[in-house]
């Protein structure tokens, strides 16, 4: 499981449609 940390608090139900230009996969 990869981990990937963002600056990002709330996370949408879409990991790939973040406020922040970070490609989350596998969240």
């Amino acid at each position: 499981m990869p981990k990937i940390e963002a600056e990002v608090a709330p996370i949408p139900a879409h990991p790939t449609t973040t406020t922040t230009t970070i490609h989350i996969h596998t969240y």
